[in-house]
């Protein structure tokens, strides 16, 4: 039921947002008080703050974490449980260009306002930048709801609570004051990264047939190094830059192929 509401809920506020209604209406206002109440100080805050939810520094150090999982229960399967969570990121990356909203300030800069766009219905795209579904706000759902999924066993519960709230509301905010998305950006991203994260919570990774990856276990210290290689190549075929992209799919080669070594030399 849970995955309904989210899948319902992310329809009901695409569909509302594809001409001009209460939503709409909602987040130029939004966007105009919070441009008419900056703070130099509250600017400063946000752009630090809004990092919680940039893919390249949480997803790597959800994957540190990850690796000492590994390392500790000499398995593969956190990072396979890493590597499932992580695709469907993708998915939305591709949905922020279909749907092709402008971002609530193009070219927004900290303390400045250039222009306000005219438009801010879904399919405006015009060069200025594509604000839905937040993928900051989804970043935050899945990446620290899979580090509490990782090691949540040994953290306090207070502690797990904080994890899975204060980052998405924190980066929420900061995107929005920022000129970065509307306000209704993030809540969409909140429910597809909802989505995803209960998806992968749903697998019993600890017993789940690995078919042919069963040969890995148990995982010896270098397959399990090699692994994290690749899925760290993995991590940079997703950025924006075609050097970075090289460099990945460069990176999951080798790191495949040290894997298939390391395989062949324990046999």
């Amino acid at each position: 039921m849970p995955d309904i509401l989210c899948a319902v809920g992310f329809v009901v506020i695409t569909v509302m947002l594809l001409f001009q209604s209460p939503l709409t209406e909602l987040d130029e206002a939004v966007r105009v008080f919070l441009h008419d109440n900056r703070m130099l100080w509250l600017d400063w805050v946000t752009r630090v703050l809004n990092h919680l939810g940039a893919g390249r520094v949480v997803a790597p150090m959800v994957l540190l974490v990850t690796l000492w999982c590994a390392v500790r229960y000499k398995s593969i399967r956190p990072l396979l449980m890493y590597t499932v969570a992580y695709l469907p990121l993708g998915i939305i990356f591709l949905m922020k260009h279909g749907f092709g909203r402008m971002l609530s300030q193009p070219g927004a800069k900290i303390g400045v306002i250039e222009q306000y766009p005219e438009k801010l219905e879904l399919f405006t795209y015009i060069g200025a930048g594509t604000a839905y579904p937040s993928g900051h706000a989804a970043n935050t759902i899945v990446w620290f709801g899979l580090a509490v999924l990782v090691i949540g066993a040994a953290l306090p519960r207070w502690l797990r609570i904080f994890l899975l709230v204060g980052p998405p509301v924190v980066v929420g905010f900061t995107q929005t004051y920022m000129g970065l998305h509307w306000l209704t950006d993030a809540p969409a991203g909140y429910l597809l990264g909802i989505l995803i994260i209960r998806s992968v919570r749903r697998v019993s990774w600890g017993t789940v047939p690995l078919g042919p990856l069963r040969r890995f276990e148990p995982a010896s210290p270098e397959i399990i190094v090699s692994a994290t290689v690749t899925v760290g190549g993995l991590l940079l075929c997703a950025t924006k830059y075609l050097p970075a992209m090289i460099l990945g799919v460069i990176i999951c080669i080798l790191g495949a192929l040290w894997m298939l070594k390391v395989l062949r030399q324990q046999r």
